[in-house]
């Protein structure tokens, strides 16, 4: 889309690039204690949740690992085309479930439908423990489902940074004013984030419905 991206679109095998990374801060340790963890995936958003999966079977720094029926992978695109390695997901074992709003596959909706209908049919337990990547839209809605039910919810976001390492303060997100960094107004999204508790920073301000 912008000048960066072409550059890197321009380059050819054997290109030398310098990359700084990693940079911020990603999700919880997912162990096998405690709710399951649901991770709900919009279209590119998949792309944390994979590494994620692996690292929760494993056990990271000193957890418990987590059994394959103690996580869920839910994946919502607009179309079946835009469902991105879905097989390369459904080869973890995990239980995994998609939806598409065309319904080309999977159930006809977005991921919040397709996760309450998966309550609903008892597939998953009302008590969990979710992550998000996706639209913003999408986010603002697994926030606002997360508050009115009171679970654990930590949301992996997107913003226009531009240094990437704190100076420029170009990537504010809102916080909450009693969660951990309620001092400070906002966040960085490229230093204390991208990866945040719904219970420190807000997409939708403070009008939980």
């Amino acid at each position: 889309m912008g000048e960066g991206t072409r550059a890197l679109a321009a380059c050819t095998r054997g290109t030398k690039l310098k990359i700084v990374g990693p940079l911020g801060n990603g999700w919880p340790t997912l162990d096998g204690d405690g709710a399951p963890w649901v991770m709900l995936g919009g279209g590119i958003g998949s792309a944390p949740f994979y590494m994620a999966i692996e690292q929760a079977l494993l056990g990271m720094d000193g957890a418990r690992a987590a059994k394959r029926e103690q996580l869920f992978y839910l994946y919502g695109a607009a179309k079946r085309g835009f469902l991105y390695d879905l097989e390369a997901f459904e080869k973890l074992g995990v239980p995994t479930f998609t939806c598409t709003m065309d319904g080309s596959h999977g159930l006809k909706g977005h991921v919040l439908q397709l996760l309450e209908h998966l309550q609903t049919r008892g597939v998953i337990p009302e008590k969990v423990r979710l992550l998000a990547c996706g639209p913003e839209k999408m986010l603002e809605a697994v926030e606002r489902h997360a508050h009115a039910r009171g679970l654990e919810c930590w949301l992996s976001l997107e913003t226009l940074m531009g240094c990437g390492v704190g100076i420029c303060n170009g990537c504010p997100v809102p916080t909450v004013p009693d969660g951990r960094h309620g001092l400070w107004p906002n966040m960085k999204c490229c230093v204390e984030g991208p990866v945040f508790s719904t219970a420190d920073v807000t997409l939708c301000g403070m009008q939980h419905a």
